[in-house]
């Protein structure tokens, strides 16, 4: 952390989790604060409240605040419009949406796609990331961005502008196959922290998954590598996140 004067006040809001950072002029971080009161745990819709509760703590006194992410949603305090890809930071900056009641306060927009053969997609949030991605490589030839997560992206930028990206359900289907299917009976009952999956496991099946069979079928071979011991119990829950 930097010491300094805060000059401004950074949210990350998601689902299931809040970040918050004031940072200073040079916009150097000063401190940080994140919560478990994602949009989807916000009681009666009170975001102000929850505002408050998650930023009081770095700064008595309100700071124009940037917010992205979920709380942008339909879902969230005020819905930010998607704007059409292509985008470019200074698109994103001309179209931020104020919060009622609260001016300082103002939500980036998301991201919408439709390519020429009608394929859609929708970011919130990492589009932040993506711009801070071109502000520090300053580079103008084109650049693939990989964004592991709940729901991980791959975005393509050109010149500074996003121009294409794609969203892949990896977090949220491994957690879904992990606790509501037969695979969770053979998976150690730990409660599937992160750090519990081995880089063997993952690394096994992520050649699996580049083999022929489709992801279905790979995904039921979890259970019969199981079974025959063919991937150590240990492991097994690595080896369905490579796959």
């Amino acid at each position: 952390m930097t010491a300094g004067n805060p000059q401004g006040l950074l949210v990350d809001w998601g689902t299931s989790n809040a970040r918050a950072w004031t940072v200073a002029e040079d916009g150097s971080v000063i401190a940080s604060a994140q919560s478990s009161g994602g949009i989807g745990r916000i009681a009666d819709g009170n975001f102000s409240a929850a505002f408050k509760d998650l930023t009081e703590q770095l700064t008595p006194t309100p700071l124009p605040t940037l917010m992205s992410g979920m709380i942008g949603s339909r879902q969230g305090w005020i819905e930010a419009p998607y704007l059409t890809c292509p985008v470019s930071l200074s698109d994103l900056a001309q179209q931020l949406i104020p919060v009622p009641d609260a001016p300082y306060i103002r939500i980036v927009p998301g991201v919408h796609l439709q390519t020429s053969k009608g394929r859609n997609d929708v970011m919130r949030g990492e589009e932040v990331q993506i711009a801070g991605v071109i502000e520090l490589v300053s580079s103008t030839e084109e650049q693939l961005i990989c964004l592991p997560g709940t729901h991980s992206k791959w975005a393509w930028v050109k010149k500074g502008v996003l121009t294409d990206f794609a969203t892949s359900m990896t977090g949220e289907v491994f957690a879904a196959m992990s606790n509501h299917t037969i695979l969770g009976a053979l998976l150690p009952n730990d409660g599937g922290a992160a750090s519990d999956i081995t880089s063997a496991g993952f690394e096994t099946g992520l050649v699996r998954s580049g083999e022929s069979g489709g992801l279905l079928h790979h995904l039921f071979g979890v259970r019969a590598e199981g079974l025959f011991d063919a991937v150590a119990a240990d492991d097994l829950r690595g080896y369905l996140s490579g796959i």
